[in-house]
């Protein structure tokens, strides 16, 4: 996965369509097919997948957004929640305005409809949200989000929820709970295996088990262009034992 000083003032959605056919975007693509042939569906519906990572600035939001578009160019049918009501930025992201979203529909002041954003050039449809840390745990865990993760299944191909860091807050777990799979970012160099195993031991310790770490921003010395540059990597959570 691109390294945000290869964004120079591309928002990342943007940034993934105009370089879709890219070494790149074969790696997001990688993501997705494993999600594809690794992981059957287990309900009927389409696939629910929640995106965190230990610390922020990881990748974990620009990881939801080149997963989805991938997923919509592939011809899904994709929503993109940001259930990050800690620190919100799927908005800012896709450049798009953040008035009315999760925290809407979730506190029952809109309906589903009303809190969906789908003119994106991607396909892509988008859920923002606002910042309100002091309630969003309480949002989370409600009825009414089991209901609307339930609904939203019924009516993509493809769910991706990007939720806070996972290592200080519980809501990771919280949504992991609710979807089929959950893709851990991880950046390389910069988080240490001891804090990365003592976040994943969160999930573990509850009998999660539908957890795939990605390791974004990894150099290597060749990768699909043959030149050196990032690539990401999907690590089953037994492959880390």
């Amino acid at each position: 996965l691109a390294k945000a000083k290869k964004l120079k003032s591309k928002n990342p959605a943007d940034f993934i369509l105009d370089h879709i056919s890219s070494g790149m975007a074969e790696l997001v693509r990688s993501l997705y097919m494993a999600l594809e042939l690794r992981d059957p569906k287990k309900t009927s519906g389409g696939r629910v997948v929640t995106v965190t990572s230990t610390l922020p600035n990881e990748g974990k939001t620009t990881t939801s957004i080149w997963l989805g578009t991938v997923a919509a160019k592939n011809g899904d049918k994709v929503l993109v929640i940001d259930a990050d009501m800690r620190r919100p930025s799927l908005h800012k992201k896709y450049e798009i305005g953040n008035a009315k979203g999760l925290a809407d529909y979730l506190s029952d002041r809109l309906p589903l409809e009303d809190v969906i954003y789908d003119k994106h050039p991607s396909g892509v449809h988008i859920m923002t949200s606002k910042a309100i840390p002091t309630h969003a745990l309480t949002l989370l865990t409600s009825d009414r989000m089991e209901a609307m993760v339930r609904r939203t299944r019924d009516m993509y191909d493809l769910v991706i929820i990007d939720v806070p860091t996972a290592l200080v807050f519980s809501d990771a777990r919280v949504m992991a709970k609710l979807s089929d799979k959950t893709f851990y970012v991880v950046e390389w160099k910069k988080t240490r295996r001891d804090i990365l195993m003592s976040s994943v031991k969160q999930f573990t310790d509850m009998g999660y088990k539908d957890l795939a770490i990605v390791l974004n921003k990894a150099e290597v010395s060749h990768h699909i262009e043959n030149k050196k540059g990032d690539m990401a990597y999907l690590y089953q959570m037994n492959d880390l034992k």
